[in-house]
């Protein structure tokens, strides 16, 4: 799904912000003396009236200081009475540690003030108070305290656009104290948080390098709880979309968790199902998503993390066909823990709309999604959640052809695309807009909403693209360097010959006569101006091939994006064409825009491959053949009743060649799909593409079906598939032949010429069988 990439994003939020209550509540504190547990604030509120003023009530206080804050949920609307209690409490604390002139119980008493404050969305006072800490650490000269201060600051300010300065400046003022006291495993530490913050910015590629370097210095050090590290590594390079990298990163995460800390392994094994999750790997990231939702139950998480995890966990399921499965899921997490304010009523309600869709109960499905546009909307806990659940009550208006209230929710879609979520998921919101401007009949909106479509998909193109050209031109500078140097090794070795002719020479001019020693001069100087012409002719030779690689490079290019833009014209058309059957009532009609559209996307596919492969003008007719079935068996669902035997030769051929042969494909394939297999009976249909001799190739289609009735003159059908058939092999000067034996025969016989190593081959081939 398209929320998939965002998720990764709202682990780490929840991951950040639990860490955050660790570090502010100050469980992280070992230099104070042992805490005494209690577990009710009414408790400690009785304890603290019979306590003395002393450093034990300091203590109580920040007991019951962090009950306060803990019943502050981290996806809860602000509970001030809860918060304002929290920062009554360690307002007493501190006054009663100034009192008895405790200097380090007043420092963590401001620290705790600090954190209420930045709970509560107060960031100027909350960092404040964690000021007059820091500087009362400075000038005691305590870089250690001081430092720790620093970090705890920029983990506790929320992570929020506006605050992002103020994190950086906390971090890069803890780094600095760490360094200057050689302290490496908390440099590392801080340079994790720094990584991360810059991730969150949207700066992925200076994030993995710091991540990386991170690795290296945890490593140096002999620290080896590196699951943190590895876990955001594979978070960074799943959003750059290299999710083989990602994987790996997301195992070894697993595997040093379970080895090292359990403690947060559910978020780990979420990271690990999101990843298999974008390879399609339903099953497996089915196995990682209970384990995590397993986790998230044991551990009474938040509602609202069990609800969305649970969410991913359906879709999954969805896409493998056990939709009763899903929300049986569903409806007894709801029932063990019932959703109790807004956002936990929204995001169930949003995971039982998938359920009930995938179900075709669609009633109930829009009942659900409604429920959750008001839940979302009543909620003042805005993410890029309510955008998604936008999204996806627009996509289900616009597959149940109700097309005013599709535009109308996917329009709200677009108010926040910028906010914490991936271009991806933009991209596939302006699609659906598309369509259902199209089928409105607004084709000027429907043409800027696919101009936004493809201009966001270009954008992910172009990315991947100056990638693969910035490793190209790394490869090229290589290149050019190796040759330098061959080129002045083999100069050097020309200048030491010549020094030993000059030497020989010399020693024959001393016995010679002096007429003979002026001829040798002369020579020797004529084949220097030779030398000299010949290195001038090879400059110029080197600059002109240098300028004509060039523009052979930007030729490629050039053609690339012409190839890149018919196809997306082609898109267009189809997508025009789509829309249009919508509002047809002729049957026939309908159908003769579905062959169209297939026709046009037999043409599309060949134009992807030529942008997206190194070769413009051939296409790999083995890998383009079986592309063409899969859809053509996705088009008319008969996965389930005709099989394809194929045995494609990996042949390389022209375009001007591919495209009649895929479209003669498309009319052939889909003719035994309609008419060979009538009343669902099952069948199979034979592809096979092979060389017959050193010039020419034989393409088959073949069906086990009921075959043409006795007595039709075979080549008289008059069918428009039949003649379009016969058209397009002349077309390419190919040979047409159709009978009727056990089925229907369709033998296409073309002559093409192969290179040399193809006709070596083919000449082996036969050698071998006639031996």
């Amino acid at each position: 799904m398209n929320n998939r990439l965002f998720f990764g994003y709202y682990v780490i939020k929840v991951m950040i912000i639990s860490l955050i209550f660790f570090y502010s509540t100050g469980y992280i504190t070992s230099s104070i003396a042992q805490q005494p547990k209690y577990y009710t604030s009414k408790d400690l509120l009785q304890i603290l009236q019979q306590s003395k003023p002393d450093t034990n009530q300091i203590l109580l206080q920040y007991s019951l200081g962090k009950i306060y804050l803990s019943k502050q949920g981290i996806f809860e609307e602000k509970n001030q009475t809860v918060l304002d209690s929290a920062i009554l409490v360690f307002s007493d604390a501190l006054h009663l540690s100034d009192s008895l002139g405790k200097s380090y119980y007043k420092n963590e008493s401001r620290c705790l003030l600090g954190d209420a404050y930045l709970r509560r969305g107060d960031i100027a006072e909350g960092i404040r108070y964690y000021i007059q800490a820091i500087t009362e650490y400075h000038t005691e000269g305590n870089k250690e305290k001081e430092a720790d201060s620093w970090q705890r600051m920029g983990t506790s300010i929320p992570r929020e656009k506006n605050n992002f300065n103020d994190i950086q400046n906390a971090f890069d003022q803890a780094l600095h104290l760490f360094r200057e006291m050689k302290d490496s495993e908390k440099e590392a530490g801080i340079m994790l948080k720094i990584a991360d913050l810059h991730f969150i910015e949207g700066k992925t590629n200076q994030s993995e390098k710091e991540l990386i370097e991170v690795l290296e210095t945890y490593k140096k050090t002999g620290y080896d709880k590196l699951y943190d590290t590895y876990y955001l590594l594979s978070v960074v390079n799943r959003y750059k979309g290299d999710f083989d990298k990602s994987l790996v990163y997301a195992k070894k995460c697993v595997q040093n968790m379970e080895a090292k800390n359990t403690t947060n392994a559910e978020i780990f094994y979420g990271e690990l199902a999101l990843v298999y999750q974008e390879l399609g790997q339903a099953e497996e990231s089915v196995e990682w998503y209970r384990k995590d939702l397993d986790g998230l139950i044991k551990k009474n998480r938040e509602n609202v993390r069990i609800y969305r995890t649970a969410g991913f966990l359906i879709l999954e399921l969805i896409k493998l066909k056990r939709e009763k499965e899903a929300l049986s899921i569903m409806s007894n997490i709801a029932k063990k823990s019932p959703p109790r304010v807004s956002l936990e009523k929204a995001t169930v309600a949003q995971n039982m709309g998938y359920c009930y869709n995938a179900l075709k109960q669609y009633h109930k499905a829009e009942n659900y999604f409604l429920q959750m546009i008001k839940e979302y909307e009543n909620s003042k806990f805005q993410d890029g959640f309510t955008t998604i659940a936008y999204r996806d009550i627009g996509r289900f208006y616009l597959e149940q052809k109700k097309f005013n209230q599709a535009q109308y929710y996917l329009r709200k879609a677009t108010v926040n695309l910028q906010i914490e979520l991936p271009l991806s998921t933009a991209k596939d919101i302006y699609l659906l807009l598309f369509k259902a401007d199209s089928a409105m009949g607004n084709y000027i909106a429907a043409i800027k909403d696919f101009q936004q479509h493809k201009n966001l998909n270009d954008s992910i193109f172009n990315d991947k693209r100056n990638k693969q050209i910035e490793e190209l031109q790394v490869k090229y500078e290589t290149a050019k360097k190796e040759s330098a140097i061959a080129l002045l090794k083999n100069r050097n070795n020309t200048q030491q010959n010549k020094l030993k002719s000059l030497e020989v020479a010399r020693n024959a001019t001393i016995s010679g006569a002096l007429i003979l020693f002026v001829f040798i001069y002369y020579r020797y100087r004529l084949k220097q101006k030779t030398n000299k012409k010949l290195e001038i002719q090879q400059i110029a030779i080197s600059q002109q091939n240098i300028s004509l690689q060039k523009l052979v490079d930007e030729k490629e290019w050039l053609i690339k994006e012409i190839h890149h833009r018919v196809k997306n014209n082609f898109h267009i058309v189809m997508g025009l064409l789509g829309t249009q059957s919508g509002y047809l009532k002729n049957e026939e009609a309908r159908i003769a825009i579905k062959e169209s559209q297939q026709r046009i996307q037999v043409m599309s596919l060949i134009h992807q491959r030529l942008y997206q492969s190194n070769n413009l003008s051939s296409i790999n007719m083995h890998d383009y053949i079986h592309e063409l079935v899969e859809y053509l068996k996705y088009s008319y669902d008969i996965s389930q009743k005709i099989d394809f035997d194929l045995n494609v030769e990996d042949i390389m051929l022209d375009h001007s060649y591919a495209i009649p042969l895929g479209l003669i494909l498309n009319e052939a394939i889909t003719n035994s799909i309609k008419y060979a297999f009538p009343n669902n009976n099952e069948g199979i249909i034979t592809i096979s593409l092979q060389y017959i001799s050193a010039k020419k190739l034989e393409l088959l289609i073949v069906d086990n079906g009921i075959g043409i009735s006795n007595g039709i003159d075979l080549y008289k059908l008059g069918s428009m598939g039949l003649n379009l058939i016969q058209g397009l092999s002349g077309d390419i000067g190919a040979s047409f032949f159709l009978s009727n034996t056990q089925g229907t025969r369709i033998a296409i016989v073309f002559p093409y010429e192969a290179d040399s190593n193809k006709n070596r081959a083919f000449l082996n081939i036969q050698q071998s069988h006639i031996a």
